[in-house]
Protein backbone atom coordinates (compact mmCIF):
# COMPACT_ATOMS: atom_id res chain seq x y z
CA UNK A 1 0.00 0.00 0.00
CA UNK A 2 1.55 3.28 -1.09
CA UNK A 3 0.82 6.12 1.26
CA UNK A 4 1.65 9.53 2.15
CA UNK A 5 2.62 10.09 5.68
CA UNK A 6 3.03 13.96 6.96
CA UNK A 7 4.85 14.12 9.99
CA UNK A 8 7.46 15.86 12.35
CA UNK A 9 9.12 13.18 15.06
CA UNK A 10 5.74 11.73 15.19
CA UNK A 11 3.24 10.34 12.87
CA UNK A 12 0.43 13.33 12.03
CA UNK A 13 -1.54 11.90 8.96
CA UNK A 14 -1.55 9.02 6.78
CA UNK A 15 -3.07 9.51 3.47
CA UNK A 16 -3.53 6.33 0.27
CA UNK A 17 -5.10 6.40 -2.76
CA UNK A 18 -7.95 3.73 -2.78
CA UNK A 19 -10.46 3.33 -5.01
CA UNK A 20 -14.38 2.78 -4.50
CA UNK A 21 -17.26 1.55 -6.08
CA UNK A 22 -21.03 3.01 -5.80
CA UNK A 23 -22.94 -0.45 -5.40
CA UNK A 24 -25.75 1.36 -7.37
CA UNK A 25 -23.25 2.22 -10.51
CA UNK A 26 -21.81 -1.23 -10.68
CA UNK A 27 -18.95 -0.34 -13.58
CA UNK A 28 -18.18 3.13 -12.00
CA UNK A 29 -14.46 2.36 -10.05
CA UNK A 30 -13.22 5.92 -8.64
CA UNK A 31 -10.01 6.82 -7.26
CA UNK A 32 -10.09 8.73 -4.24
CA UNK A 33 -7.28 9.95 -1.40
CA UNK A 34 -8.57 8.21 2.00
CA UNK A 35 -6.96 9.46 5.70
CA UNK A 36 -6.13 6.50 7.70
CA UNK A 37 -7.69 7.27 11.37
CA UNK A 38 -7.99 5.05 14.51
CA UNK A 39 -9.38 7.29 16.45
CA UNK A 40 -12.73 7.47 13.83
CA UNK A 41 -14.96 5.49 14.95
CA UNK A 42 -16.67 5.00 11.26
CA UNK A 43 -15.60 5.31 7.60
CA UNK A 44 -17.23 8.29 6.45
CA UNK A 45 -16.83 10.76 2.60
CA UNK A 46 -15.86 14.43 3.34
CA UNK A 47 -18.02 17.39 2.96
CA UNK A 48 -18.83 17.56 -0.77
CA UNK A 49 -16.73 13.87 -1.62
CA UNK A 50 -20.40 12.27 -2.29
CA UNK A 51 -20.85 14.72 -5.30
CA UNK A 52 -17.59 15.30 -6.64
CA UNK A 53 -17.50 11.26 -7.45
CA UNK A 54 -21.25 11.11 -8.17
CA UNK A 55 -22.27 8.93 -5.48
CA UNK A 56 -26.09 7.71 -5.06
CA UNK A 57 -27.85 8.11 -1.11
CA UNK A 58 -31.36 6.03 -1.17
CA UNK A 59 -31.74 6.34 2.48
CA UNK A 60 -31.05 8.72 5.36
CA UNK A 61 -30.47 8.03 9.21
CA UNK A 62 -29.39 9.97 12.23
CA UNK A 63 -26.19 9.41 13.10
CA UNK A 64 -25.15 10.60 16.56
CA UNK A 65 -22.07 13.08 15.74
CA UNK A 66 -21.99 17.07 15.96
CA UNK A 67 -19.99 16.62 12.77
CA UNK A 68 -23.35 15.06 10.65
CA UNK A 69 -25.86 17.09 9.24
CA UNK A 70 -29.43 15.14 10.78
CA UNK A 71 -30.44 12.93 9.16
CA UNK A 72 -27.41 12.09 6.98
CA UNK A 73 -27.69 10.71 3.79
CA UNK A 74 -25.94 6.71 4.03
CA UNK A 75 -23.77 5.61 0.85
CA UNK A 76 -23.60 2.10 0.16
CA UNK A 77 -19.85 1.72 -1.65
CA UNK A 78 -17.23 -0.92 -1.56
CA UNK A 79 -13.72 0.54 -0.57
CA UNK A 80 -10.62 -1.26 -2.60
CA UNK A 81 -7.46 -1.00 -0.76
CA UNK A 82 -4.26 -2.44 -2.72
CA UNK A 83 -3.56 -5.94 -1.57
CA UNK A 84 -7.03 -6.33 -0.44
CA UNK A 85 -10.26 -7.42 -1.98
CA UNK A 86 -13.15 -4.98 -1.80
CA UNK A 87 -14.78 -4.19 1.36
CA UNK A 88 -18.65 -3.12 1.87
CA UNK A 89 -19.14 -0.05 3.77
CA UNK A 90 -21.99 1.73 4.70
CA UNK A 91 -20.87 4.98 4.88
CA UNK A 92 -22.14 9.00 5.16
CA UNK A 93 -20.80 12.24 4.70
CA UNK A 94 -19.74 14.82 7.53
CA UNK A 95 -19.71 18.79 7.43
CA UNK A 96 -16.05 18.73 7.15
CA UNK A 97 -14.22 19.95 4.23
CA UNK A 98 -10.27 18.88 3.29
CA UNK A 99 -8.12 19.58 0.71
CA UNK A 100 -5.44 16.51 1.31
CA UNK A 101 -8.66 13.72 1.61
CA UNK A 102 -11.94 12.80 0.29
CA UNK A 103 -13.01 10.08 2.75
CA UNK A 104 -12.36 8.91 6.32
CA UNK A 105 -11.05 5.24 6.97
CA UNK A 106 -12.28 4.67 10.62
CA UNK A 107 -11.76 1.52 12.97
CA UNK A 108 -14.95 -0.11 11.42
CA UNK A 109 -12.43 -1.07 8.44
CA UNK A 110 -9.02 -0.69 9.95
CA UNK A 111 -10.00 -3.42 12.30
CA UNK A 112 -11.05 -5.66 9.09
CA UNK A 113 -7.42 -6.42 8.92
CA UNK A 114 -4.17 -5.93 10.19
CA UNK A 115 -2.49 -1.74 10.17
CA UNK A 116 0.99 -1.27 11.34
CA UNK A 117 2.90 1.86 11.65
CA UNK A 118 6.54 1.39 11.26
CA UNK A 119 9.61 3.73 12.24
CA UNK A 120 13.05 2.85 10.90
CA UNK A 121 15.84 5.09 10.67
CA UNK A 122 13.18 8.24 10.88
CA UNK A 123 11.41 7.04 8.25
CA UNK A 124 7.62 6.13 8.83
CA UNK A 125 6.04 3.29 6.76
CA UNK A 126 2.10 2.72 7.07
CA UNK A 127 0.85 -1.21 5.69
CA UNK A 128 -2.62 -2.89 5.93
CA UNK A 129 -2.83 -6.48 5.40
CA UNK A 130 -5.90 -9.05 5.74
CA UNK A 131 -6.01 -10.25 9.44
CA UNK A 132 -5.26 -13.92 9.44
Amino acid sequence: MRCEIYYKNSVKLIITEIQIQDTHQDNHIKKIRALWDTGSVVTCLIEGAASKFNLISNEKEDIPSPDVKNPADIFNINILIPGFSMIQSRTYEINRPSELFDMIIGIDLISRGNFQIIKNNDKFTATFSPAL
